[in-house]
């Protein structure tokens, strides 16, 4: 079954709301004051309304300002922007064997953000981000956005529609470089297309591997045991096609992504019993089909 993988962009607003205190009462004495004492008191007094009165006058103003919004009507002052989702690098990478089928995927998905003079709770924040009103216009927004390709190093086509955003299918037809282009209004995001040669020996060595695991001096898990279970990570090209094969090798063999150096959250450092299979892994995991989850993977 073909499952969904979008990634919904959610933002809350966390507002810096003013606390004023009320004003300190000044201590009464039952003894009689000294000369002097008295105008000071008064003096003390009066500066004390007129603070009192200022933070009252402070807090009318301020809250002149920061009205209650309904819903609809955050909403309505939303501005709006979009970003290829699961893609930062502005690149994708991806292979091609003449046997095999690789395919990218392109989510791109739009979202509102409140401007900075409006200042809301994390709770009203919620229910912007969690209203009908929210989704409606999201997919007004969402309605607008278009993705094209080089068509003579992959084949692209609509693969899902949702509130947020389009999810584009690209399947390569060749190896070599081109360009793509995600654009809502006047926004274009320009994304590289890099598609290496392959051979269908590889993906089949790299396969093996993933299912089998090492053993002797530098023994390594089959990826199969942890990847393909319900809650395995997903290392599809969903996510990964934004990786260079160098990075994901790295990833692979060390834990650690040679890119950003972000570290796998549990230990991963796989070995292998051959340079074939060595070769093939990363050919293996491009030919992945990104629509699926990684326990419904073959």
């Amino acid at each position: 079954m073909v499952m969904s993988q979008q990634v919904i962009r959610c933002h809350i607003l966390f507002a810096s709301i003013a606390l004023i205190g009320a004003c300190s009462q000044g201590k009464q004495t039952d003894s009689k004051p000294e000369h002097g004492e008295t105008a000071s008191a008064e003096k003390d007094s009066a500066s004390e309304t007129k603070s009192s009165d200022q933070k009252e006058a402070d807090q009318a103003k301020q809250d002149a300002s920061n009205p209650t919004y309904s819903v609809p009507e955050l909403v309505s002052k939303l501005t709006w922007t979009a970003e290829i989702a699961n893609n930062q690098n502005n690149k994708v990478f991806s292979g091609y064997d003449g046997t095999n089928s690789y395919k990218i995927l392109i989510d791109i998905a739009v979202f509102g953000d409140l401007p900075p003079t409006i200042k809301v709770t994390e709770e009203q924040a919620n229910a912007v981000y969690d209203s009908p009103e929210y989704l409606a216009a999201a997919a007004v927004e969402a309605a607008k956005i278009k993705f094209t390709a080089d068509a003579t190093l992959v084949s692209t086509k609509l693969s899902e529609e949702y509130d947020e955003g389009r999810v584009f299918e690209l399947t390569t037809l060749k190896a070599g470089s081109g360009m793509a282009k995600a654009s809502w209004g006047s926004t274009e995001i320009p994304l590289a297309i890099q598609v290496t040669a392959y051979t269908a020996a590889q993906v089949t060595a790299g396969k093996q591997r993933y299912e089998t695991a090492v053993a002797g001096a530098t023994p390594s898990a089959a990826c199969a045991t942890c990847h393909r279970s319900a809650t395995g990570i997903d290392h599809s090209p969903y996510y990964m096609a934004q990786y260079t094969d160098a990075v994901l090798l790295s990833t692979i063999e060390t834990g650690v992504n040679s890119d950003d150096n972000y570290q796998t959250k549990s230990p991963h450092k796989m070995t292998f019993a051959t340079a074939a299979a060595k070769a093939g892994i990363v050919p293996y995991l491009r030919s992945l089909d990104p629509n699926l989850l990684p326990s419904e993977q073959k």
